[in-house]
């Protein structure tokens, strides 16, 4: 590549991989040629044959390659992509110029960057594959821990498909996080985030806060959208999975789905006392308080089972 040559492959099997050069002709030869096996004693390749350098001249001069696709581009950056799968694609260009002298097109170097992410992670349907077994396994080693993932059915022409099932959304909390929120402020602060990969979704998360000011992951949930149905779904499997604390002040933006889908889950909810409150600038517009506000709640004792008290919040039950 770096003398911009290249050559056309003649033979190629498992054991022999045979090459010459595409520009030799009976007018103007060109030696080039190289024959090479694997070997059994040693299993690495081995050249047998070699008949010189090129002395032919390249006569369609690019900036480009035909020889340097995205899949050899990829097993070249799968490094970078190991230490930073975000990586901007202008970087794997210039790496790419810079090792090979060449200058490879946007789109080349964006399907080398996912050929890479599949080398180092795995394809985007293996992962959802194995879904289910991870979290599995999450369950089996965090006690307490809790999932659920719900399908839908594959539709193959007119008929559903026994062999595979369509992913519709996943939930799910760690039980450490759980435990732990015994001991945290009566607050959860909700928000959902779109997903950029090859299939789009909305993550759901909650969270909380510490008595130093420290997040707490909740729960989690990926699912098709910020809809009333998703979000319903979401906390309902909140507060059935993660804590029925009575007094909890629920944070969140100005998605309507969400006030709708409190409202509705706190129709539901028929215990006494449940209080399930919008960020006050949410249900109090005329209020501009911020959340450095919330400073005054104060961490919560299990041991001694104490209410505590929720001001500046609408109280839907």
């Amino acid at each position: 590549m770096k003398v911009h040559q290249t050559f056309k492959v003649v033979e190629t099997k498992s054991h022999k991989y045979i090459v010459c050069c595409p520009n030799n002709t009976e007018e103007s030869p060109c030696p080039f040629y190289m024959r090479a096996i694997l070997s059994k004693k040693t299993d690495a390749w081995k050249v047998t044959q070699w008949g010189g350098p090129h002395t032919c001249l390249n006569m369609t001069m690019t900036q480009d390659h035909e020889k340097l696709d995205s899949n050899l581009i990829a097993t070249c950056v799968v490094g970078m992509i190991r230490e930073d799968p975000s990586i901007k694609i202008s970087l794997i260009q210039e790496r790419i110029n810079s090792e090979f002298s060449y200058k490879v097109s946007y789109r080349k170097a964006w399907m080398a960057k996912q050929k890479a992410i599949a080398i180092e992670y795995g394809d985007w349907e293996e992962s959802y594959a194995k879904l289910s077994s991870w979290l599995t396994h999450m369950q089996n080693h965090s006690p307490g821990s809790y999932f659920q993932i719900l399908h839908d059915d594959f539709i193959v022409g007119n008929r559903v498909s026994r062999e595979y099932r369509q992913f519709h959304r996943v939930f799910w909390t760690f039980g450490q996080c759980k435990e732990a929120f015994k001991y945290c402020k009566p607050i959860i602060q909700v928000d959902g985030t779109h997903l950029y990969g090859k299939y789009r979704g909305t993550l759901l998360m909650a969270t909380s806060q510490d008595g130093n000011g420290g997040v707490l992951p909740l729960a989690f949930a990926v699912v098709e959208g910020e809809t009333l149905t998703a979000w319903s779904w979401f906390l309902a499997h909140l507060r059935e999975h993660v804590t029925d604390k009575n007094g909890i002040c629920l944070i969140s933006d100005r998605h309507a789905s969400i006030k709708s889908a409190v409202l509705e889950l706190a129709h539901d909810i028929a215990v006494k006392g449940s209080l399930w409150a919008m960020k006050i600038e949410l249900v109090f517009p005329q209020n501009h308080r911020t959340i450095a506000g919330l400073q005054k709640y104060q961490c919560h004792d299990p041991e001694k089972d104490t209410d505590t008290s929720v001001s500046d919040t609408q109280q839907i039950m």
